[in-house]
């Protein structure tokens, strides 16, 4: 009996020890939720976007690598001529650097005035061009932010290259009336 007594008021004890730690929780629990501010939120919703563009950005490499898996070794020995560095002819202070998914434009040692993500559309070796269809943004703060805080805008572009490949004809937007032309010069 003294036995089964012991149990019983050990069970007792426990369960009494159990409800106040629940009632402890709760109140830290509570507590949190009051401390807890919209910039709280802003901040976890802005790592929320990062964490959704760095994904988005992932697969939209990973459609343009598939592009470029989908070319002829042709069609890649062409386009690799159009990587590096581009300067523009009548200010040679401009800078076009072509990746193979990416260009960006800029001042020669300074920084870039806007970065465009590509995929190639069309590569025509015979008539000496290829399209690219992308993303262009300007960005507005630092490069980190720049998809999140960038004015950015739907490109077409098609590049002709020519004169022993050490020149391009950029003709930005070259399907609309907006269209800009610019040449580029290879650079050392």
């Amino acid at each position: 009996m003294k036995r089964g007594m012991f149990f019983l008021v050990l069970i007792l004890f426990l369960f009494m020890v159990g409800c106040n730690q629940n009632e402890g929780t709760k109140d830290t629990f509570n507590e949190n939720l009051d401390s807890y501010s919209e910039e709280d939120s802003k901040d976890i919703e802005t790592s929320e976007k990062k964490d959704n563009l760095e994904k988005d950005n992932e697969y939209d490499n990973k459609d343009n690598e598939n592009s470029l898996d989908k070319l002829s070794k042709r069609e890649k020995s062409y386009f690799k001529k159009y990587l590096g560095k581009w300067l523009l002819e009548e200010d040679k202070s401009y800078l076009l650097e072509i990746d193979k998914n990416m260009h960006k434009v800029g001042i020669e040692g300074s920084e870039y005035l806007s970065f465009t993500e590509f995929e190639i559309k069309e590569i025509n070796i015979n008539e000496g061009y290829i399209i690219l269809k992308g993303m262009r943004y300007y960005p507005t703060d630092s490069p980190d932010e720049i998809k999140e805080n960038a004015k950015k805008e739907e490109v077409n572009s098609k590049i002709f290259l020519y004169d022993e490949k050490s020149k391009l004809k950029y003709v930005a937007d070259y399907n609309s009336e907006d269209k800009v032309i610019s040449i580029w010069i290879k650079s050392n």
